[in-house]
């Protein structure tokens, strides 16, 4: 795919090949993706079901739903968000998700822990992840699925030697959000009903799925989860201090969490 191209994947299979360069887009609802596909930089990608095999993506991408199949590289170039779907049942022996120097990574949900002590993050607040050697990040995605990925920094310099390592260079966050939480202020009520009336069809005002853009599909997930409230404790510790909070949004943009666009990726790299 090239600049301009878009690519929509409803049903059916694709297992051949294929790159999607900058300027592209490519968008996946149904069906099944095979080994092959690389997202270059510039690229955009939003998966939301299906069945994803081995991907790179140096562009930016999202996965809000589907089943997370293996061989997953997050290039240096790459960002990406997920925020649902399924990971293998195993992921400390299957070569799964690998994240090279420079690659960013953002997870968003709730109950994180590292081997089994709860991070007790402030709500809406990045929490940047530094732990390597071994130790297993849990937690639960925005869409109800829950997740384990071992935390291995690259102990082998060979080439392409995958074992579900994330380089101590990549960047990695956890994200206390609550679904169609659009104004991150802890609970989806009637002001997040507003953004979205504000920004149907205009922008990102009312983006709950992540895709860039408020449409009646972020509609769905605000209406599905109408009435959620944050942890009163994590509320409270995310309030900043007026000293802080210039500071607190500015960790936000390096980290790439704004609201409106995040960025997301993953890629493939031999050196």
């Amino acid at each position: 795919l090239f600049d301009g191209a878009s690519l929509i994947l409803n049903r059916g299979s694709i297992f051949i090949n294929g790159e999607a360069f900058s300027g592209s887009k490519i968008v996946m609802v149904a069906g099944e993706l095979g080994s092959g596909l690389a997202i270059h930089a510039g690229a955009e990608a939003h998966f939301s079901g299906g069945v994803l095999g081995g991907i790179g993506i140096g562009g930016n991408a999202v996965i809000t739903g589907g089943q997370i199949g293996s061989s997953f590289d997050v290039w240096s170039t790459g960002n990406l968000t997920i925020v649902g779907g399924s990971f293998p049942e195993d992921t400390s022996t299957t070569p799964n998700f690998d994240v090279f120097a420079g690659g960013h990574v953002s997870i968003i949900g709730s109950d994180f822990s590292i081997h089994s002590q709860s991070l007790g993050l402030s709500y809406g607040v990045p929490r940047l992840v530094t732990e390597r050697n071994g130790r297993l990040l849990e937690g639960t995605l925005q869409d109800g699925s829950s997740f384990e990925l071992k935390l291995e920094a690259r102990s082998d310099p060979a080439c392409c030697v995958r074992y579900n390592w994330i380089d101590p260079d990549a960047t990695l966050t956890v994200t206390y959000l609550i679904a169609g939480d659009v104004n991150v202020d802890g609970a989806v009520d009637e002001l997040d009903t507003s953004a979205w009336q504000a920004g149907y069809g205009a922008d990102a005002t009312g983006d709950a799925d992540f895709d860039g853009n408020t449409d009646g599909d972020d509609l769905l997930i605000l209406q599905k989860n109408y009435g959620e409230v944050a942890a009163l404790a994590a509320k409270f510790e995310s309030l900043p201090e007026p000293g802080t909070l210039a500071s607190t949004l500015l960790f936000l943009v390096q980290l790439g969490f704004v609201r409106n666009r995040l960025l997301y990726s993953i890629v493939e790299q031999c050196v």
